[in-house]
């Protein structure tokens, strides 16, 4: 049968029979598979065709379309698939180089196997080579940063320390007004790797500066003290900026100086510290004279000077200095309790709750030192006129003054509840 003689389905045949050869010589598994499904269906289905009716087959075998040819060509063309099929999957070994893994249940495919072994030989380089690595000694590594000595780290823990110290007094010293009235703060070692702290701050507080200062020294040794920082001893110094001179000038004088050492603040309950009674817990340096309390046998002196106008020379009292007043002042949840220890009556008392932070007062009344007298703290008010909420302030410190029948006095501490 010539080429040209080939009709179309003919053409078809023959290109499916070399489908079938190509994939019988194949060795990819799936194309096996598919191979041996269309082997097991179209051979017997060309027999069985081929013996009920051989002329259906006659396009594709033209006169040869018989059933003795049609049987023992599908019968050939089975078993000759079926041998190359075999033979691709058995392909003659090849020699394994020394060193190299051999598959015990080699895979069909043979690249596999090669490629397997080629790994597994790279493999086992490489891991001679890593221990030919580490058998190598390792080069001492040399430090590029120098080691601080004992002395340069001290100081710089020092550094900060005194940052951290100097903080916590500004914070401290800024508190209601928002002005850092800090003028310095001097920080040194003192015993035993402990700091010695010094503070020099401009006293505030216009209507009772001395309360004012006690409250910023009370409010300086609580956050230093409980700071965790080592101190032996905390030094604090109120400044007066606030007169001048004859020229007009400025000046600077110290009114108000404190200390208190390590011993005494351990003896502090600092929970409770707005209650203590400072005056007997820290060392009292110098207290200016318009802040000293004067007694009964000086007021004479006190009057005549402020009568006459002038200053007396010597030791007397100033005039505008001021009676310690004898007070018990007891805080309940919306009143405030006042007793009067004295032997005589009040008058003209001002109240004053949270002197200098948060302050509310009441004036104009009048105490009498025969029973205790009580008013109620939303009668308090502030400088804008807004009343005091219980609820939300908490009262700390309550400041009296009174006039007295030897004059002004005053009283200034804490409350008990």
């Amino acid at each position: 049968m010539n080429k040209e003689n080939l009709t179309k389905k003919q053409k078809l045949g023959l290109g499916a029979l070399c489908v079938f050869v190509l994939m019988a010589l194949s060795t990819n598994p799936i194309i096996h598979a598919l191979f041996l499904l269309f082997l097991f269906i179209a051979c017997p289905a060309c027999l069985l065709l081929g013996l009920v009716s051989p002329q259906t087959l006659s396009p594709w075998l033209g006169s040869r379309a018989t059933r003795k040819f049609i049987c023992g060509s599908s019968v050939a063309t089975f078993f000759g698939f079926l041998f190359l099929m075999i033979i691709s999957a058995n392909p003659t070994e090849q020699p394994v180089e020394a060193g190299s893994t051999v598959l015990e249940n080699p895979s069909p495919n043979a690249e596999l196997q090669r490629r397997v072994a080629q790994v597994e030989k790279e493999k086992a380089a490489l891991q001679a080579e890593l221990k030919k690595a580490k058998a190598i000694p390792k080069p001492v590594k040399q430090k590029l940063q120098p080691k601080l000595n004992k002395d340069t780290a001290n100081s710089s823990r020092a550094s900060s320390v005194k940052e951290r110290l100097a903080i916590l007094v500004r914070e401290q010293l800024k508190k209601g007004v928002d002005i850092d009235r800090t003028r310095k703060v001097s920080v040194s070692t003192h015993e035993q790797g402990a700091y010695r702290v010094t503070v020099e701050f401009r006293a505030g507080g216009a209507i009772n500066p001395k309360a004012y200062i006690e409250g910023d020294m009370m409010n300086v040794y609580k956050a230093l003290y409980t700071s965790g920082i080592k101190i032996s001893k905390v030094i604090l110094k109120a400044y007066d900026e606030s007169t001048v001179d004859k020229f007009g000038k400025p000046l600077t004088m110290l009114v108000y100086h404190t200390s208190l050492t390590k011993n005494a603040a351990r003896k502090v309950e600092w929970s409770n510290y707005e209650f203590v009674e400072w005056g007997g817990i820290w060392n009292t340096v110098f207290l200016h004279s318009k802040y000293q309390p004067v007694t009964p046998e000086t007021v004479t002196t006190r009057n005549n000077e402020q009568s006459s106008g002038g200053e007396k020379s010597g030791n007397s009292r100033k005039w505008w200095q001021t009676l310690d007043l004898n007070a018990q002042i007891k805080l309940h949840s919306n009143s405030v309790e006042i007793n009067n220890l004295d032997s005589y009556t009040w008058t003209d008392v001002k109240i004053t709750l949270n002197p200098g932070h948060y302050t509310y007062s009441m004036s104009s009344v009048n105490i009498d030192h025969s029973q205790p007298q009580t008013f109620d703290l939303s009668d308090f008010s502030n400088d804008q006129g807004e009343r005091l909420d219980p609820d939300n302030i908490i009262i700390k410190r309550v400041q009296l003054t009174a006039q007295t029948p030897q004059g002004l006095g005053m009283y200034t501490g804490g409350v008990r509840r």
